[in-house]
């Protein structure tokens, strides 16, 4: 199986929908762990406690038969992708797919996040994809600040509605719009009319994802079945 690691409920429901838009027939687990974003948040960093729990919560899905698992939340995807792991699984930040995509448009990034603890993460991927590419990059961050308490509410237009304001409002310089959070994605829609590419992670991130699997399974990899 394949499974998504979330720091939010409200990812199932989108990740759902991907799926099947996808068409995808891989056998799919949702495990919900928002106190792993919570208790970073907290902190104020990723603490051992914190890191620690992240790659319990990775090696779980894994022990559970998971083949490969992403996480899709941007703060704690570093970690995630990083923990060591049995041989024939593989972990994946679910925005890596979208910071190949932005190094390779050799353009301007503008980088925008809800929270301030997704830019360190976001751009330090950014840095390392533009490394390995040999690509030179230039990024601006742009925090959307009144827009996190949005989605504590569960208010998802509200949400929306700040990030688009923020975006449009910063008139900062840029040729590609990067959406750091998973839950930013919506956004891309309201973006449209500025003419420039709005790159969001979970599309690009699941369809990576199952890639990845259908690579596995090429490879002889025992991935079918939960």
């Amino acid at each position: 199986m394949l499974a998504l690691l979330h720091t939010g409920r409200v990812h199932v429901q989108t990740f759902e929908r991907l799926a099947r838009e996808l068409g995808t027939a891989i056998p799919i687990r949702h495990e919900v762990q928002e106190s792993l974003l919570a208790d970073t948040l907290a902190a104020g960093e990723s603490t051992p406690a914190v890191r620690s729990a992240i790659i319990e919560a990775v090696q779980g899905l894994a022990h559970a038969g998971a083949k490969v698992i992403v996480c899709t939340c941007s703060t704690i995807g570093g970690i995630a992708e990083a923990t060591p792991l049995p041989g024939g699984v593989r972990a994946m930040r679910i925005d890596r797919p979208m910071a190949e995509r932005a190094v390779a448009s050799e353009r301007r990034i503008l980088a925008c996040a809800a929270l301030r603890s997704t830019f360190q993460p976001t751009i330090a991927l950014l840095r390392q994809v533009a490394s390995d590419a040999s690509r030179p990059i230039e990024v601006v961050e742009l925090l959307c600040a009144g827009a996190w308490s949005f989605f504590e509410k569960g208010d998802a237009a509200g949400y929306v509605r700040e990030i688009v304001a923020a975006v449009e409002t910063a008139a900062l310089p840029t040729d590609v719009i990067l959406l750091a959070q998973a839950s930013m994605a919506p956004v891309a829609e309201q973006l449209v009319h500025l003419g420039l590419p709005v790159l969001s992670s979970p599309k690009l991130g699941l369809e990576a994802a199952l890639s990845l699997y259908q690579t596995l399974a090429a490879q002889g990899q025992p991935v079918s079945g939960a």
